[in-house]
């Protein structure tokens, strides 16, 4: 969603537009899971429309509200014209491809869709093949696709077999479908704004319309400019493994932290590094340049003893969901559990702390972990991530064997950044104003807080008593005593220093006025005991 904040933009997983493009997918357990993550309490329209803007599903829910739309159903509401459809919401949303059983991805918002995406190297399992589908939202174009020689490429609904061709154009909501049997490291650039979905599937049946897949996992690729440095996941207990591929887009190393060892791995620019971690409990990832993580694990469902594969990509800490505050110091934070706020420790060592440091071992802050439950959703586990200034949730849904992040942000970092200096350094615009990494690190204290020999360029916003506007109203008769409160410290200082003075000066002309009653009862006292010593006369004593 592109959100303003103080005047900045910022871009996240949640939004009011998207496009969900023709899948070619037969299955009829698909669904759309809309969750309203506006942190205002009003009712939410949602309209799904046709590339030609017919209007074919509508509903209205309200914030703790969810709303799931069959895929079938879209199927049979499209007349034969199998592109995408448009979703609108008159509020902030998220919106989730699930099934009934099975890993599920998060769609991003038009607005948060970029012109350069990675695709890793992933392994291949059994017989699998990938189906990776390329969209635009702009017309005239052109995309150029480097690095893997796919096996079938589909584009604008024609099928063809040139998989040396490597550069398409297609004009707005049209699709691009490229499949492979062999995953190898991809890139994916274009002059314009494209989204990217990747499938992991076997094929079933073959279809004129659709295909009937055996569909294992479906994932939506987050453009390249919101890599990030660092990265913590901590393991649910449903989770019979992980594996982390970690891909960069230029030389460079990563420091591997986990609660039983630490090693670093070095990347180059054409491959994609795989790690294994069967038994950690967590890790964590500090690299030196951008990278994009993307996991796979199992999921074990207990009653069944079901093993579902999962994909995901890891968010960075960078990308971390943050609270903005409003001017009048009313803080608004995106909502991903239907605005309940009731959540309670499934143990008691669910909690775990870890420090990401420098190279010189130097604090550089922390970021927490604790697995929660919430009274909403029945038998399914939350693991709230957070940091100081910011925060995100995943969700392990163990009766359906899925694991996911529920939102995060998507700003450009690091090389993608673009620097913008502003006044105060943004007063808590979410932006990485300095281009650091970092976000509204800084106080508004004239100190260096973040050690780049700059200050105050990347500010938060901390309510403070002048941020308060001061109520004044005349004194009543028989006023009871009160604490103090801001309201009546957050005065102005101009008008504090004159009360002062007016005290001041009371005081002197009061004592002042005491000496001079007293100097003159002292004098009139002086003059009255000379007067009787002159009129006293001494008499002889006579016998």
């Amino acid at each position: 969603m592109v959100v303003a904040v103080n005047g900045a933009i910022v871009i996240a997983s949640y939004g009011k537009e998207f496009f969900l493009p023709y899948l070619v997918l037969c299955n009829n357990d698909a669904y759309l899971h809309i969750v309203p993550t506006t942190p205002y309490s009003t009712n939410v329209l949602l309209t799904i429309k046709l590339l030609d803007n017919r209007t074919i599903y509508t509903n209205t829910i309200n914030q703790s509200e969810v709303l799931n739309v069959n895929y079938s159903a879209l199927m049979d509401l499209n007349g034969g014209h199998y592109k995408g459809w448009q979703i609108i919401s008159s509020q902030a949303v998220s919106v989730y491809l699930k099934r009934s059983k099975g890993d599920m991805t998060i769609l991003l918002p038009s607005d948060a869709l970029g012109t350069a995406y990675l695709l890793p190297s992933v392994a291949t399992v059994s017989n699998d093949k990938f189906r990776v589908i390329v969209y635009a939202v702009q017309n005239n174009t052109t995309i150029n696709v480097s690095g893997n020689s796919f096996d079938r490429i589909t584009e604008n609904v024609t099928q063809g077999n040139t998989g040396e061709k490597t550069t398409f154009i297609l004009n707005r909501f049209e699709s691009l479908i490229l499949e492979t049997n062999n995953m190898t490291k991809c890139t994916l650039s274009a002059d314009g704004a494209i989204g990217v979905l990747t499938l992991r599937f076997n094929e079933l049946q073959s279809g004129a319309a659709c295909d009937v897949l055996d569909l294992k996992t479906i994932e939506t690729v987050p453009l390249s400019s919101s890599f990030g440095k660092h990265f913590y996941y901590r393991k649910f207990d449903q989770q019979a493994n992980l594996t982390l591929y970690i891909t960069g887009e230029e030389d460079g190393e990563v420091l591997v932290k986990t609660d039983q060892t630490k090693f670093q791995v070095n990347l180059t620019f054409n491959a994609t590094v795989s790690l294994d971690f069967p038994t950690a409990r967590y890790v964590t990832l500090m690299a030196s340049n951008p990278i994009q993580v993307y996991a796979t694990t199992v999921i074990v469902i207990t009653e069944t003893q079901e093993y579902i594969l999962n994909d995901f990509f890891i968010p960075s800490q960078e990308q971390y969901v943050r609270c903005t505050m409003t001017s009048s110091c009313t803080e608004l934070c995106p909502l991903f559990l239907n605005g309940a706020s009731s959540f309670n420790s499934t143990d008691p060592n669910s909690f775990e702390q870890f420090s990401f440091s420098d190279a010189t071992e130097s604090l550089g802050f922390n970021v927490s972990s604790e697995i929660i439950s919430h009274y909403l959703y029945n038998k399914d586990i939350i693991m709230k991530i957070w940091t100081n200034s910011s925060f995100i949730y995943f969700m392990c849904e163990i009766n359906t064997g899925r694991v996911f992040p529920l939102g995060m942000r998507l700003s450009k970092l690091y090389r993608a950044c673009v620097p913008d200096i502003v006044a105060n350094g943004g007063l808590g615009d979410g932006i990485d104003n300095d281009c650091d990494g970092q976000i509204d690190e800084e106080n508004i204290n004239m100190k260096d807080d973040d050690g780049d020999t700059r200050i105050d360029e990347d500010t938060n916003f901390i309510c403070t008593p002048v941020d308060i506007t001061p109520v004044r109203t005349l004194p009543t008769v028989a006023k009871k005593k009160r604490a103090p409160t801001l309201l009546d410290i957050a005065i102005d200082e101009q008008d504090s220093t004159m009360p002062l003075i007016a005290v001041v000066l009371s005081l002197t002309v009061a004592i002042f006025a005491v000496f001079a009653v007293i100097s003159i009862f002292m004098f009139l006292e002086l003059l009255s005991r000379r007067k009787q010593i002159r009129n006293t006369k001494i008499r002889p004593f006579v016998s």
